[in-house]
């Protein structure tokens, strides 16, 4: 089974990268692969789906991504991810349950990297330490 790991879930969050893992995770389906969705319980999906929890507000007043709900997210994906017998997974925003997930049969999606703009997204502090992982 390949499980495709977001908390974003096309149509219900717009964006460029969420309509890239919608596409690409039907298109594998019709190819007759299983395939799986691991995400927050959006609402109804063509995709199979193994649901992380309700979705919570994802940014801040700023428009900034809230940095618990990614800690929390990761906890609840590694735990679906073991659950749902994952074969391959394939991990992207936010990034954080990277380092829960089983080594051997994970693939990291970049689909934004910012550099040093973490700094100023996160604050010095914080900012650092996302921009080093």
């Amino acid at each position: 089974m390949i499980c495709f790991i977001s908390s974003n879930l096309w149509p219900y969050t717009l964006g460029g990268g969420e309509r890239r893992y919608y596409e690409f995770a039907l298109e594998l389906m019709r190819r007759g692969y299983y395939v799986r969705y691991v995400t927050y319980g959006w609402g109804p999906s063509e995709i199979p789906l193994v649901p992380a929890g309700v979705p919570p507000p994802l940014y801040d007043s700023s428009g900034r991504r809230r940095l618990w709900p990614a800690v929390s997210f990761a906890w609840r994906v590694a735990r679906a991810v073991r659950k749902a017998g994952c074969r391959v997974v394939d991990a992207s925003v936010p990034y954080t349950e990277v380092c829960l997930l089983p080594r051997g049969c994970t693939i990291l999606t970049l689909f934004e990297f910012w550099g040093r703009r973490w700094r100023e997204y996160f604050g010095p502090f914080v900012g650092r330490g996302v921009e080093w992982l």
